[in-house]
């Protein structure tokens, strides 16, 4: 990043946030995993000039731990 942060900036990124919310996650966005929706798109938007496979790349390196359904969902196994 060159450091040159301006207010379109987040305006873009909200845009694209709700774009995919909406297009992509209409029905099953919930609030408990609001967090993990907008973690995608913060990737996602900033990997945006990557193509799909340096993005796919770039997401696996950067695994740092397994999560299991049953955690995501709150459930005990």
């Amino acid at each position: 990043m060159d450091g040159k942060v301006h207010t379109n900036t987040i305006e873009g990124f909200w845009s694209f946030l709700k774009r995919g919310l909406l297009g992509t996650y209409h029905l099953t966005t919930k609030k408990k995993h609001l967090q993990k929706y907008v973690d995608e798109f913060v990737f996602r938007y900033n990997t945006k000039w990557h193509n799909e496979q340096d993005r796919f790349n770039l997401f696996f390196e950067n695994i740092a731990h397994r999560l299991k359904y049953a955690d995501l969902i709150g459930k005990v196994a």
